[in-house]
């Protein structure tokens, strides 16, 4: 036998000479593998043509020895019969093997036999296949462009044109394909945001704007959290470039922090929100941490409180020290230094208010108010006075910051300084799209700061007689 040439119906382990072994003159004369004419093939074996390893066509001119080599004699054959051979020929596929690609089967490594072709019918029906752009286009009587452009939200498309092109994307059940889509425009319209503890109410209250306002311009919105207690600055930025991201808003940056600072040397646009890094120029939008904090200081002196406590948050963030550097100036323009044994540094945790506030309350001489360097660090510093007996705001005073929805409950009534989270969030999540698409036209880092205000509930009161 001929290497390369294997009958697909010769069992296998079969001797080649059984009537199933591949002649090579057969091969050229009849296009079969098997002996005799193809009409009475040797019992158990159908009309074959002999699948082979090669790119030469069955008939196509052998270089066997002994091999006909008449050009002119294959030119002139007549269509008629190369018709008639392919009518007679097998179905390899599902269809008659009347390409050249159908005249040619890998042979299988292990057994030797060959490897043919998948039917069509195990390859779906056509209808099954998910839509694409392209079927969107027909069915809505545009380009594949004015769909992409329709479906993105782009001002240029027509209204009329854009209800046709989603009528017709939701019909037919298409969803567009972002990465093909930012293979095409080098933007895949995807922003991530990278926050810290999912836990803390303060989050939710901010990603819920951002989100609303990153949708609405067209993005979608990738959560990236990073706790700021341990190093995972790295893993985290390495997560982001995994990811085909087109800009980055991070509410976790520390003063220490790396993260930020190689975001920018890689180009990636950037927001800080609620957080900003000494020296770095990037975006940010702020509020007023280190005024609203000695609004807040101004209000407990005015009250009469002189020995206040501060439980801040981690010192390497911006807001923990604007806030109590802004209670220490409240108390020096009153003419109090500040007693650095009433100062606690724990995290923006309910449980860093309670446990601080309990070995406040502890002391000899303990504090009058407490200023929580948050509004979850304030709920913890009540759940702590009230588990000592001490009450809220009779014999202490308990002072937040920022104002999340839960700081008006009920249970809680907490006075505190209000930061505009709403606005805060989306003011940022249009400063990001702006550096996204504009970024050469804006320039240097720019920086938005909201005022705080003083809210007044149930939880501030004049210190207890005497005291």
């Amino acid at each position: 036998m001929l290497l390369g040439f294997v009958c697909p119906h010769r069992v296998a382990g079969e001797p080649d000479d059984d009537g199933h072994g591949a002649d090579p003159a057969r091969m050229v004369a009849t296009g079969s593998c098997c002996p005799g004419d193809q009409a009475t093939p040797p019992t158990g074996c159908e009309p074959c043509r002999a699948p082979r390893i090669g790119r030469r066509r069955v008939g196509a001119p052998s270089r066997l020895p002994g091999a006909s080599t008449d050009r002119t004699a294959r030119r002139g054959r007549p269509h008629a019969d190369r018709r008639r051979r392919r009518a007679h020929a097998p179905l390899l596929d599902g269809r008659p093997a009347g390409r050249a690609g159908d005249h040619f089967v890998a042979l299988d490594p292990v057994s030797n036999t060959p490897r043919l072709p998948v039917a069509h019918s195990e390859r779906g029906d056509p209808s099954d296949r998910a839509p694409t752009s392209w079927t969107v286009a027909r069915a809505a009587g545009v380009s594949q462009s004015t769909v992409s452009r329709a479906l993105r939200g782009d001002p240029r498309v027509r209204e009329a044109t854009r209800l046709r092109v989603d009528e017709a994307a939701r019909r037919l059940g298409y969803v567009p394909n972002s990465l093909a889509s930012g293979l095409v425009s080098r933007s895949t319209r995807t922003v991530a945001v990278v926050v810290s503890d999912l836990t803390n109410p303060f989050f939710p209250s901010l990603l819920t704007p951002v989100y609303d306002e990153l949708q609405l311009m067209g993005y979608r919105v990738v959560l990236f959290t990073e706790r700021t207690d341990i190093p995972t600055g790295q893993e985290t930025l390495r997560r982001l470039l995994d990811r085909s991201i087109d800009g980055v808003l991070v509410t976790t940056a520390t003063l220490d922090s790396r993260f930020a600072g190689e975001l920018q040397q890689r180009g990636l646009p950037m927001v800080l929100l609620n957080r900003y890094i000494d020296g770095l120029d990037v975006d940010r939008v702020i509020s007023d941490n280190f005024g609203g904090a000695v609004t807040g200081g101004r209000h407990l002196l005015d009250l009469g409180h002189r020995r206040v406590g501060i439980i801040r948050g981690p010192a390497n963030t911006s807001t923990s020290r604007d806030r109590t550097a802004g209670l220490v100036e409240a108390l020096a323009q009153h003419g109090i230094a500040h007693d650095p044994g009433l100062l606690r540094e724990g995290s923006y945790s309910h449980q860093s208010g309670y446990q601080h506030t309990r070995e406040l309350l502890r002391l000899p001489e303990p504090p009058t108010a407490i200023f929580c360097g948050n509004d979850v660090v304030a709920f913890g510093a009540v759940d702590a006075a009230l588990s000592l007996g001490v009450r809220v705001p009779q014999d202490v005073s308990i002072l937040g910051f920022d104002d999340i929805p839960m700081a008006a409950w009920e249970v809680f009534q907490l006075t505190t300084l209000r930061q505009p989270i709403g606005d805060m969030a989306r003011a940022a999540a249009r400063m990001l799209a702006e550096r996204i698409e504009h970024t050469a036209e804006i320039g240097p880092g720019r920086e938005q700061m909201f005022a705080t205000s003083l809210v007044r509930r149930a939880t501030v009161d004049r210190p207890p007689a005497g005291r």
